[in-house]
């Protein structure tokens, strides 16, 4: 999975997370299952958003090459 991809992906999955905690008001067990969505848009982030030549974790890097070794995102 190519980083830029794997950004969005784990963006989509950590806001969807928060909606169903957010629909913790009406159903309790929500919270529960918006909790487990958005830690596992963290697993994905961490997992993922990792530079492909050096393997470094990028953090807020959104440039189009990393910061460690320099090699360009998403070749």
């Amino acid at each position: 999975m190519k980083v830029k991809e794997a950004r969005k992906i784990s963006n989509i999955i950590i806001i969807t997370g928060l909606a169903i905690i957010l629909m913790g008001y009406i159903y309790k067990p929500f919270v529960i299952i918006g909790s487990i969505v958005f830690i596992y848009g963290f697993i994905v982030n961490i997992l993922y958003n990792r530079c492909p030549g050096c393997g470094k974790y990028f953090d807020r890097n959104t440039g189009d090459y990393c910061r460690y070794c320099g090699k360009k995102i998403d070749d």
